[in-house]
């Protein structure tokens, strides 16, 4: 998924998601999230050209 995220950022195409916001997220080390945090299933990149 990572690499579809980064040739999306590269290339300017479009991306969808599958998956779902994530209500009460476990934190890494505790504290608290600041932004909304989603459960990933999978991504699909779209090509404008």
């Amino acid at each position: 998924m990572q690499s579809l995220l980064e040739t999306a950022m590269a290339t300017g195409n479009l991306i969808a998601f599958f998956g779902a916001k994530l209500a009460k997220p476990p934190t890494p080390r505790g504290g608290t999230w600041v932004v909304d945090v989603y459960s990933i299933d999978g991504i699909i990149l779209y090509g404008g050209k």
